[in-house]
């Protein structure tokens, strides 16, 4: 486990401009380490170990509130009835079946803990200690198709995942690319003159 990678996390967390990509309501700062009850509650309540590194995240640098896009989900949610806007709650949500798909079938060992809305989620594979990275997109699955249509992995490590926002990467970039198939012209309500509007797809990588 990299002691630097969680400094520099640690740094970011408590920087107000820095802490998310994109700017969420609430406090400046990333709430505190979750303690290891919490983390040992969560983990029962998922029935999934987390990686070894995310596991260290939400217990010294904080309990979400900081990272890419809209930063790492809380364990739980601070306010009632709004599951779904936490690891444990989005988790057991998407592990539910559908009625209205009998064939959705989360993957058991998939875990959501990073949003960027529109319920995208970034997931780490609990079924290893390092927990590769995969995308969510619920845009890409189609009601009766294969579950791993709406995934696509971008890193093989959380940690790997970590140094790349730390680097300054561009996640998105790694996660989706253009659709030019499904792009479709409009027009600017504003100049009254044609606009492109560019469909992305979860990206593939080899």
């Amino acid at each position: 486990m990299s002691e630097d990678l969680l400094e520099e996390l640690g740094i970011r967390a408590r920087s107000p401009d820095r802490r998310t990509d994109i700017k969420v309501a609430g406090s400046a700062l990333a709430p505190p380490p979750a303690d290891l009850d919490a983390l040992d509650r969560a983990e029962a309540a998922i029935g999934r170990t987390l990686p070894l590194l995310l596991r260290a995240v939400y217990l010294r640098v904080g309990d979400g509130g900081f990272g890419p896009a809209y930063g790492l989900l809380p364990l739980f949610s601070p306010e009632p009835g709004d599951d779904h806007d936490s690891l444990v709650g989005r988790y057991l949500s998407l592990s539910t079946r559908q009625p209205r798909d009998p064939n959705w079938s989360w993957p058991p060992n998939l875990v959501p803990f990073c949003d960027w809305g529109g319920g995208i989620s970034t997931c780490t594979d609990c079924s290893t200690e390092q927990g590769a990275v995969l995308t969510f997109d619920p845009d890409s699955y189609e009601d009766g198709g294969p579950m791993a249509s709406a995934f696509a992995q971008t890193h093989p490590s959380v940690e790997a995942w970590f140094s790349d926002w730390l680097r300054g990467v561009d996640l998105g970039s790694l996660m989706f690319e253009p659709d030019p198939e499904n792009s479709k012209t409009g027009m600017n309500p504003f100049t009254k003159r044609p606009i492109l509007f560019t469909a992305r797809r979860l990206r593939r990588h080899s």
